[in-house]
């Protein structure tokens, strides 16, 4: 396996720590609890530029599908894409998905971001992920994610093309 397969945080509970990010995580030695780590990968931004481009294969083509929750969006990150869609409303011909959970999706239903984002055009899947539905032969031809591993199954899935 190599050093970037340990990174994957796939499975029934997607989850890995990262120092100084993860609450579980604020510092090394929290992380670590008094033990040695088992091996330490110092992740670079030219490695993710250079992970965005092996994963992006899209042409500057119309968008059919905007994918974000991959996992889940959190309740900050729906708030986020309310502010970052500044009132636009989804382009006819494109659709917008946002996968989060039950309780995110509660939360925002109770604050008023869910209806938010639905005035918008934007459809909110709950406790559900796009790859457990059958996509082929969907038409997505295009399709934007800011998930890797979105943009790492997309293609096999949908037969589309990613820019992640």
């Amino acid at each position: 396996m190599s050093g970037k397969d340990w990174h994957n945080a796939g499975g029934s509970v997607g989850l890995f720590h990262a120092v100084g990010i993860t609450p579980e995580a604020s510092s090394l030695e929290a992380a670590l609890q008094g033990l040695e780590p088992e091996f330490t990968n110092i992740v670079h931004p030219e490695d993710i530029l250079s992970t965005k481009r092996e994963l992006t294969n899209a042409a500057n083509e119309h968008v059919d599908l905007v994918l974000v929750g991959c996992p889940h969006a959190s309740y900050t990150e729906m708030q986020s894409i309310l502010e970052l869609m500044n009132g636009k409303i989804v382009k006819e011909g494109t659709l917008f998905w946002l996968q989060t959970g039950q309780a995110e999706k509660d939360l925002a239903r109770r604050s008023g971001l869910l209806k938010a984002l639905e005035d918008l055009g934007i459809f909110i899947m709950q406790d559900s992920c796009i790859n457990n539905f059958p996509m082929k032969n969907q038409g997505f031809k295009t399709i934007v994610t800011n998930s890797g591993k979105m943009a790492h199954y997309a293609p096999g899935t949908t037969e589309g093309n990613v820019e992640l």
